[in-house]
């Protein structure tokens, strides 16, 4: 198994309204886990980040299956992703972002971050709150099984909770303990935020395995600085969510896709997060 490096940094053009620039990096996944990480220019500093599994195959048998391990800030101008290919022997790109700010008024980020312990067969979620000010982006990081050393977490959520703290929740498949890592990136002054969600519903049939993207739009005249995600069901049995794409969008939103398996007779809401700043 090889971990094959693609694309050289690259940049992107920014939207309208003076978005955050966009940098990205990939690497081509065919087994073990890799990185990327993206880096701003030197007068630019990583706000946020994202991700993306191009080519991610509902088929559970096939791959590639590209899913995001850890998606968190490296240093200031770093934004880092770690993920997985559980594909059958098709390798697989993952695709990091980092968005960056140039504007020398936009406050400086300071990391936070809480840790839960999840037991197996369980969800279990850590909430990193900032001490003053506002969160601004946050991430996570999940931890391998204790006993096998196997990836087994599967993060179905990651987003604001509240104001001033980033919430990530994952469900534990593994046979023993493992935990999920929480980020939040904070703002020491509050920059009024204002959180804008767009939601799709799937009801489960046999065998099914839908793929569910949503799109968060922000008002006009506001742009999105970060966005994040989140699953729920109304099954005793936790959909096993697979987010493969968390990702800003050209016209300013953020789009988040996953993939569940849907036991009969139970739905599903996914749903997509964007965190908007009035622009100018």
């Amino acid at each position: 198994m090889a971990l094959i490096a693609m694309g050289a940094l690259a940049v992107g053009a920014a939207s309208a309204g003076g978005a955050p620039t966009k940098r990205q990096d990939s690497i081509t996944l065919d087994g073990p886990p890799g990185s990327v990480a993206p880096k701003c220019t030197k007068r630019a500093r990583a706000v946020s980040g994202g991700f993306d599994g191009p080519g991610f195959n509902p088929d559970i048998s096939e791959g590639p299956r590209v899913r995001p391990l850890a998606t968190e800030r490296r240093s200031k101008r770093e934004w880092s992703t770690t993920g997985i290919n559980e594909g059958f022997g098709d390798a697989g790109d993952l695709v990091g972002y980092a968005y960056c700010e140039k504007r020398k008024d936009f406050p400086r980020l300071k990391r936070v971050a809480a840790t839960t312990s999840v037991p197996a067969e369980e969800t279990g979620s850590a909430i990193a709150k900032c001490p003053r000010g506002e969160a601004v982006s946050g991430g996570f990081r999940t931890r391998p099984d204790q006993l096998t050393g196997a990836h087994v977490m599967f993060a179905f959520e990651s987003m604001r909770d509240g104001r001033r703290s980033w919430k990530a929740s994952a469900y534990n498949v593994g046979p023993s303990t493992t935990a999920i890592t929480t980020y939040a990136y904070c703002a020491r002054k509050k920059l009024g935020l204002k959180e804008r969600s767009a939601e799709v519903a799937a009801d489960g049939a046999p065998g099914a395995f839908p793929q569910l993207t949503a799109t968060a739009r922000c008002k006009r005249g506001a742009r999105a600085i970060s966005g994040g995600f989140t699953g729920a069901d109304d099954s005793p049995d936790i959909p096993r969510f697979a987010p493969f794409r968390s990702v800003r969008q050209r016209d300013g939103g953020w789009r988040a896709a996953a993939q569940t398996f849907l036991p009969v007779g139970t739905s599903v809401e996914w749903t997509a997060i964007a965190y908007c700043l009035k622009a100018g």
